[in-house]
């Protein structure tokens, strides 16, 4: 009867915590190492409960920050859980969970457990034959790297099995037919497993930075760089529902609010034309807010906390989000007042009590005081 794989996984902050880290970062999102550093990380001893298994293989999902990183991966396994050091019977999961021995050190006592190495995203373990397995990865460069994920699957499965009897007699050919077959079965299993997760490069809270572009021509949005990853995966998930009201006040001020972090106000033309009920009150607020019925004004508060790098990116915003036949203004408020200009009550200023000058470090000697005084 054949058996159920089955697999050890580390994905978790967890999971690597079970292990032995050197010169290694860990975070919730896994393994990472810093510039111009090397390091090592060595797994638990992974127990399959079962004498003489056939380990099946090892996957590891890797994000590059920087193409100058390797990790180089090391393969041991024994049958027993102890091994003999100068003679004395040692706990091969002690020496693995020391941190008096260094990885090198480890490297060389574990050097009769090797069974293989390599590099890359998946490694065949077929010919690994043993109840314990461990593993050590060696990272190497001048950039960085972050390790996400780390499957082991057992026990080993190959296409060799579902030949008829005759071609599993002779055990030299069989052992031919299984490696030949085991080329195209590697194949298989690597697009099978991308045509099962395919749904994660669609999702875009969870795809990989490299699938945002397209996922951004998908819904049309324009000027993709301005806005931060975050952000961007946002607007990316809430297309369809912010796309109803495009075209809308409220999409606008919704789209500056995400980049901003803070809800800007929007004055329109027709908004303003009731106030002007005099020549000077015309011409002020046409200063203001300009002079015909097709602008708008966007007045954003001094809590967004926006540099001057941030305004022309909100022009460009404004400008890719507007209807076309609109103008517009921005206007970027200052936390105090100006007579004849954008100064709001709530907003950039606020109305107090009158107090006398008083010497505790937060009151202020009042213009209005002062001139009375001129005037005595």
């Amino acid at each position: 009867m054949k058996k159920a794989q089955k697999y050890f996984m580390f994905n978790k902050k967890m999971d690597f915590q079970t292990g032995v880290l050197e010169n290694l970062m860990l975070s919730e999102k896994g393994l990472t190492i810093g510039q111009n550093a090397t390091g090592s990380f060595y797994s638990p001893l992974l127990d399959s409960r079962e004498k003489k298994t056939l380990w099946h293989s090892m996957e590891l999902e890797i994000e590059k920050i920087s193409n100058t990183t390797e990790v180089e991966i090391l393969i041991y396994a024994s049958e027993e859980k102890e091994c003999y050091q100068d003679g004395v019977l040692c706990s091969i999961e002690e020496i693995i969970k020391s941190h008096k021995i260094t990885a090198l050190e480890k490297a060389e006592r574990f050097q009769a457990f090797l069974k293989k190495g390599g590099r890359g995203e998946e490694i065949l373990l077929h010919g690994i034959e043993a109840r314990f397995l461990w593993f050590e990865l060696r990272f190497t460069g001048l950039g960085e790297i972050l390790i996400k994920k780390i499957k082991i699957i057992f026990p080993k499965e190959s296409w060799a099995e579902y030949l008829p009897d005759i071609y599993q007699q002779d055990l030299k050919s069989y052992s031919f037919v299984e490696r030949y077959l085991g080329i195209f079965q590697s194949i298989y299993e690597k697009m099978t497993k991308e045509i099962r997760q395919i749904s994660r490069h669609f999702d875009p809270d969870v795809a990989e930075n490299e699938y945002l572009s397209c996922l951004v021509n998908w819904v049309g949005l324009q000027d993709s760089f301005l806005w931060e990853i975050p952000k961007l995966r946002y607007l990316i998930g809430h297309a369809a529902e912010l796309y109803r009201k495009r075209g809308t006040v409220s999409y606008l001020m919704d789209i500056l609010e995400i980049y901003l972090g803070n809800r800007p106000y929007i004055v329109e033309y027709h908004q303003v034309l009731p106030f002007m009920t005099t020549q000077r009150k015309e011409e002020l607020l046409k200063r203001l807010y300009g002079e015909n019925n097709y602008i708008f004004t966007v007045i954003i508060d001094a809590k967004a906390k926006i540099n001057r790098k941030d305004i022309p990116m909100i022009d460009r915003i404004v400008e890719n989000e507007k209807p076309a036949h609109m103008e517009s203004n921005l206007v970027i408020l200052e936390p105090y007042i100006f007579l004849g200009w954008h100064s709001y009550l709530g907003m950039n200023s606020v109305l107090s009590d009158f107090h006398s000058m008083v010497l505790d470090g937060q009151a202020s000697i009042p213009f209005t005081k002062l001139q009375e005084e001129r005037r005595e």
